[in-house]
C-alpha cells in the first residue's frame, strides 16, 4: 500500500522533471542560433547598406550595358554651326559623352558640293534618314570610309583604333552602324554645312524627339582660325550664312524654345559648368551633370591648351579671344570691313574694334553694354 502510493505521487514529478529538462535542453541549444542569425542579420543589413551605397557609386562609374532593343522615342540632337572652326566640334564630343549615345559627325561633308545643299527639303530628308538610321548604303559605305569622322561614331569604333591594335580595319568593318544607331537611346549630329531654317520640318514634327543646339562664335575668330588651314574665308560668303541662321534662330527659338537653343561660344567658354547644366535642362528637362560630362569639362576647357589645329582641349577662359593677338591688322579690316559681318558681330552684343591696336588692347572688352545690342 504505502509503495503504491510512493509510486503514484513520484511518477507526476519525475514526468515533469523530464519534460523541464527536455526544454531547457532546446532552449539552450537554439539559443546561440537566434542569436547568430539575429547577429548575421544584423551584420546582413550593414552589409546591404554598404553594397547599395557601393553600387550607387559603381553605377555611375561603370559602363552601363549596352542597349538591345531600340528605344521607344529616342533624343536626336544637332549641334548647328554656321561657320567652322566655331566650336562644334567641342559640342559634339560633349554629346558623345551622354550614355548610350551615337554620334554622325558632318554628314553634309558628302553633300557640299552637290545640288541638294541648297536644297531645304533635300537636306531635311538626308539629315532624317540618318536620324532615324534609314540612310543609304552608300552614306554608310561613306561614314566607314572617312576615318576622321568615323572615328567619332561611339567608344567601340575608338577603342578599334586604339594604338597597336593590328586588328583595326577588321575590327572596324565588324561594327555594325545601322543597329548601334537604332539602338542608341540619344543620337547626335555635328554639322556646319547647311542652314539652321532647312530643318524646321522635324522641328514640328510630334513624332521625333528633336533638338537643336545653334552655335555662333565671333566671325572675326573663326575666319582668323580659318585662315591657318586655307579654306574658304571670304568674308561676305561665310558671314552671309551667319546672319541667316542668326535671323532664323531669333525666329525659330521663339516658336519653338523647347527645339531650339542659341549657345554662343564664348559665353560657354567663360562658364563651361553652368552653360553645360543649362544645355542638359534643355535636353533632358534635368540639369544635373554626370560624372563624366564633369570630367570632359575639366578636360577639355580648365586645363592647359594642347597643341593641334583640330584639338578640343584648351584653357577656354583664356582661348576664346586669343584671336584678338594673332589677328593682323589687314585681316581684322578685312572682316570689319563687310557690312554683314558687322551685323553678324553687333548682333552677338560685340565691339567693333576698328583697328588692330584696339584689338590688342585687353583693357577693352569683347563685349558691348547690353543696351548698345541691335534689336534683331
Amino acid at each position: 500500500m504505502g509503495t503504491t502510493f510512493r509510486s503514484r505521487t513520484v511518477k507526476p514529478t519525475v514526468f515533469v522533471a523530464i519534460i523541464s529538462l527536455l526544454f531547457l535542453f532546446v532552449l539552450l541549444t537554439r539559443y546561440p542560433q537566434a542569436v547568430k542569425k539575429d547577429a548575421d542579420g544584423s551584420r546582413s543589413a550593414v552589409r546591404l547598406e554598404g553594397v547599395s551605397e557601393r553600387v550607387d557609386w559603381e553605377e555611375e562609374q561603370s559602363t552601363p550595358a549596352p542597349q538591345t532593343v531600340p528605344p521607344p522615342r529616342p533624343l536626336l540632337v544637332l549641334a548647328l554651326s554656321s561657320l567652322a572652326r566655331s566650336g562644334s566640334t567641342l559640342m559634339s564630343q560633349f554629346l558623345a559623352t551622354l550614355q548610350g549615345a551615337v554620334l554622325f559627325f558632318e554628314p553634309m561633308w558628302i553633300k557640299e558640293h552637290t545640288p541638294c545643299a541648297e536644297d531645304a527639303a533635300c537636306v531635311e530628308r538626308y539629315v532624317r534618314s540618318i536620324f532615324s538610321c534609314t540612310f543609304s548604303e552608300d552614306f554608310e559605305e561613306w561614314f566607314r570610309g572617312k576615318a576622321l569622322f568615323f572615328n567619332k561614331f561611339h567608344q567601340d569604333v575608338r577603342a578599334c583604333a586604339r594604338p597597336g591594335n593590328r586588328t583595326k580595319k577588321e575590327c572596324k568593318d565588324s561594327v555594325d552602324i545601322r543597329g548601334m544607331c537604332e539602338r542608341a537611346p540619344v543620337r547626335a549630329m555635328k554639322i556646319i554645312r547647311t542652314r539652321l531654317a532647312f530643318l524646321e520640318p522635324m522641328m514640328t514634327d510630334p513624332r521625333i524627339n528633336f533638338k537643336v543646339i545653334y552655335l555662333t562664335r565671333d566671325p572675326r575668330g573663326s575666319l582668323n582660325s580659318i585662315r591657318k588651314y586655307g579654306w574658304n574665308r571670304d568674308p561676305l560668303l561665310r558671314c552671309s550664312h551667319l546672319e541667316a541662321d542668326q535671323l532664323a534662330a531669333a525666329k525659330l527659338t521663339q516658336l519653338y524654345p523647347d527645339k531650339v537653343m542659341h549657345l554662343k561660344h564664348e559665353d560657354f567658354c567663360l562658364d563651361p559648368m553652368g552653360r553645360a547644366a543649362a544645355i542638359l535642362a534643355f535636353l533632358r528637362g534635368d540639369p544635373t551633370l554626370p560624372r563624366a560630362l564633369r570630367a570632359f569639362l575639366v578636360e577639355h576647357m580648365a586645363t592647359r591648351s594642347t597643341k593641334g589645329g583640330m584639338s578640343t582641349i584648351h584653357n577656354s577662359s583664356e582661348e576664346y579671344e586669343a584671336w584678338r593677338h594673332e589677328i593682323t591688322e589687314a585681316q581684322l579690316l578685312e572682316v570689319e570691313g563687310e557690312p554683314t559681318c558687322v551685323r553678324a558681330i553687333r548682333r552677338m552684343g560685340h565691339v567693333v574694334f576698328g583697328s588692330v591696336r584696339r584689338a590688342n588692347d585687353s583693357a577693352i572688352s569683347l563685349f558691348a553694354p547690353t543696351e548698345e545690342w541691335p534689336k534683331y
